[in-house]
């Protein structure tokens, strides 16, 4: 795909990177597990603010463009996590990396390689 911005191939692969690492990280791995492993949390949380930042990042044209992702919610993701480092709700951190982040994953792959 011909990206409108060449920043936005960076950032689009900084999103690409995070969401395998926490895709890889999480591949066998239930909630209970991930509710006990504070290195593991940590972890992913740090590559959902890297994701949420990068999606913050994109173009307004990109945005405008590829509307499949909600580019907003990730970039306020991360603010909140950010923000609330010391009220993260683990549960949502769990959902969101092992249910929307492969979601996201694939819409990524769409817009870099349709």
């Amino acid at each position: 795909m011909n990206l409108p911005h060449e920043r936005d191939a960076g950032y689009l692969r900084q999103m690409q990177q995070a969401a395998q690492k926490i895709t890889r990280w999480l591949q066998d791995v239930d909630a209970q597990v991930f509710a006990r492993d504070a290195m593991l949390q940590d972890s992913v949380i740090w590559q959902l603010e890297v994701l949420g930042d990068a999606a913050g990042r994109v173009s307004e044209t990109l945005r405008t463009t590829f509307s499949a992702i909600d580019w907003d919610v990730w970039f306020t993701r991360r603010q909140h996590l950010i923000s609330h480092y010391d009220a993260i709700d683990m549960d949502e951190v769990w959902h969101t990396a092992h249910s929307a982040v492969p979601l996201l994953q694939q819409k990524l792959t769409d817009l870099v390689h349709g």
